[in-house]
């Protein structure tokens, strides 16, 4: 362009050459938005717009921006054909060779084919892409490498143009929940039931993200539908029984049946697969564990932790998991099983042929509910010895479960029958999986003169009505005490509204603040006293905080998934000081540790120390516990087996 320039399109036309030319696409933005505001209707305004929103992998923004070129010029070629590309991308191909065609009747602009990025593919590449389905890719992708931010981003555009792909709409939940914006989910899948209303994995995960934000009513009922709709779909009847646990008008009783009657019902026939090999004497077995889906934060690395110390002369210790050995998210087990086989997408037959192919003697179910399609495996009979580990509470009701995996306080001797089917194997050392963290720096003295607090890590399915009784009572019995609440996805309109009622009800809203932009380490070093939600089932919460050098105070519970942190404290030789048997004690417990000054600065003193000493983070100790319990079963199948 040369001459003075005499319109105030020739003028924004030249001042943005320069920034494209630049690659200054924040700044091509900023002067198209304010060319239009000013009146001007300009289809390279909006075709410029949309080259800066595909620069930053905004596919859907670039779009609606190229949509608004093509309107208000729709002879220029290029315009129709970057829309062309964008669609062939995107996998709408209908819609790309629409464009295609329409820019084919068009007149070519050198100035708008010099916009143009050479990092955009052409029309022919984005028309191959379009099989590959591109974004959706990019969004398996992220989430296989746990960017779980970015797998949020590929997903959403990838939905931008195909908004009837239920799995895509399941990848961005899943992604949002692991990211903690439940809410979020909620309202993703409550989108996705209009667009494919007959999905039943989208129906069970809103029932999940309902669940996770507390609103179990709904929850419950949108699991029934789902499991009225597919009354054969394994999944979603083990992901109601999966919620059930975090349902706190859910009885123990209840949900013990439901698992049994999930295992007799959807576990593969015990005919199902190929004779199993009868267990002979051997000085080296193999020990199997399917790890799945099994939680791959604090848990995993503590589950690792365990299996890298088994004996190696004695066991050969095998991984059953979802993904490659060197994902991202697999690279906490590398250095503790000898093989690694991946089960993603496995059926239960594959999985058998797996075992098969390793040998495996011992076979330890610890993902659970959380792959229930592997669960179903167990129902038939692929190792000489199978038992359950961490991912069945109740047990999974098959009758080729020989064992599942306990300790004497979930499950006390003097109890009598336990709740589940299989033969209850009570660890020593406690059977509950739970890290200790050993690089955190020593506890330090809170700084004086900022009042008396109460810290709680607690989810919004976890502020159920009797913990926020219970809370309420404690904040109201402490003379100018103070609640802090982690940030669990709290600032929402909804999920603001949902506490300050509960709050409200008993009348200390205005004593209860929410904090957010912190990690739990730094989150507990400001309180004085730890609070532990009566229906959690993290033990991981309670070691933070211990961690942190600070007293915690939890409800035994009624029910074994309520009793986990409670098992993990009694196992770390904590429980006198921190475990209480009803309400009212919990709340005397609470109100005496923050009176206490002195006794929780000698508490803090002596933590970390005991911590290190307490049996449940003796990671050898407790797989030697595993070692003798797997050889005790062993032995009840092999009784001349050489291993001693």
């Amino acid at each position: 362009m040369s001459g003075k320039a005499s319109t105030p399109k020739e003028r924004f036309i030249r001042r943005v050459d320069g920034l494209v030319e630049k690659g200054n696409w924040p700044a091509v933005r900023e002067a198209c938005t304010e060319f239009l505001a000013g009146g001007e209707n300009c289809g390279e305004a909006h075709f410029l717009l949309a080259l800066a929103a595909a620069v930053e992998d905004d596919f859907a923004a670039a779009v609606a921006h190229g949509r608004n070129a093509v309107d208000v010029d729709p002879g220029v070629s290029e315009f129709g054909d970057f829309m062309g590309v964008l669609y062939g991308i995107a996998g709408d191909l209908n819609t790309a060779t629409y464009y295609a065609k329409l820019a084919s009747t068009g007149s070519p602009s050198s100035q708008a084919a010099a916009w143009v990025p050479e990092s955009l593919p052409k029309f022919t590449e984005a028309f191959f892409e379009a099989e590959n389905r591109h974004f959706f890719r990019q969004a398996m992708a992220a989430a296989s490498r746990g960017e779980w931010t970015n797998a949020e981003h590929w997903f959403r555009q990838h939905l931008a143009f195909q908004p009837w792909d239920a799995e895509a709409y399941a990848g961005l939940a899943n992604a949002l929940m692991i990211q903690g914006l439940n809410v979020a989910a909620v309202e993703t899948l409550r989108a996705a039931r209009h667009s494919v209303p007959d999905d039943t994995r989208v129906a069970s995960l809103l029932g999940t993200a309902l669940t996770a934000v507390g609103r179990f009513d709904e929850a419950r009922a949108v699991h029934q539908g789902a499991m009225t709709a597919r009354p054969d779909d394994h999944v979603a009847h083990a992901s109601a029984i999966g919620d059930m646990l975090f349902d706190p008008a859910r009885e123990p009783q209840a949900i013990a049946t439901e698992s049994r009657a999930w295992g007799e019902r959807f576990g593969l026939p015990g005919d199902a697969l190929p004779h199993v090999i009868s267990p002979e004497s051997k000085r080296r077995l193999t020990v199997g564990y399917v790890v799945g889906a099994f939680d791959r934060s604090q848990p995993a690395r503590a589950l690792a932790d365990i299996l890298a110390r088994h004996d190696s002369g004695r066991f050969r210790v095998v991984g059953f998991g979802s993904g490659q050995l060197s994902d991202s998210f697999n690279i906490v087990f590398q250095k503790c099983f000898e093989t690694w086989q991946n089960t993603q997408d496995t059926d239960p037959l594959t999985l058998a042929s797996m075992v098969a192919a390793e040998d495996v003697d011992i076979l330890v179910d610890v993902s659970g509910l959380v792959t229930p399609t592997l669960l179903r495996a167990f129902g038939a009979r692929m190792a000489p010895v199978q038992v359950s580990w961490a991912g069945c509470p109740y047990g999974t009701g098959f009758a080729n479960m020989d064992a599942l995996l306990t300790d004497d306080y979930l499950d006390p001797d003097d109890r009598g029958a336990t709740p589940f089917r299989e033969k209850a194997c009570r660890l020593p050392k406690g059977s509950p999986i739970v890290e200790l963290p050993l690089a955190r720096a020593p506890a330090v003295a809170r700084s004086e003169g900022r009042g008396r607090v109460f810290v709680a890590d607690a989810t919004l399915a976890e502020l159920n009505v009797a913990t926020v009784a219970a809370w309420s009572s404690i904040v109201k019995g402490a003379r100018d005490a103070t609640l802090l609440l982690l940030d669990h996805d709290f600032r929402s309109n909804d999920a603001t509204a949902r506490l300050i009622g509960l709050f409200g009800d008993f009348g200390v809203a205005h004593r209860i603040d929410v904090v957010s932009g912190i990690d739990a380490a730094g989150f507990f070093a400001d309180g004085d006293v730890g609070l532990i939600p009566f229906q959690s089932m993290r033990a991981e919460v309670a070691v933070e905080a211990l961690m942190a050098g600070i007293p915690v105070v939890c409800r035994s519970g009624i029910g074994r998934h309520r009793r986990i942190v409670a098992s993990m404290l009694h196992h770390a030789g904590l429980a006198a000081e921190t475990v209480t048997d009803s309400d009212a004690a919990y709340v005397d417990r609470a109100i005496r540790w923050l009176d206490d000054v002195d006794g929780r600065r000698a508490f803090r003193d002596g933590i970390r120390d005991r911590l290190l000493k307490a049996p449940i983070f003796d990671a050898a100790g407790r797989a030697a516990d595993l070692e003798e319990a797997y050889l005790d079963l062993w032995k009840a199948v092999c009784p001349e087996t050489a291993l001693s």
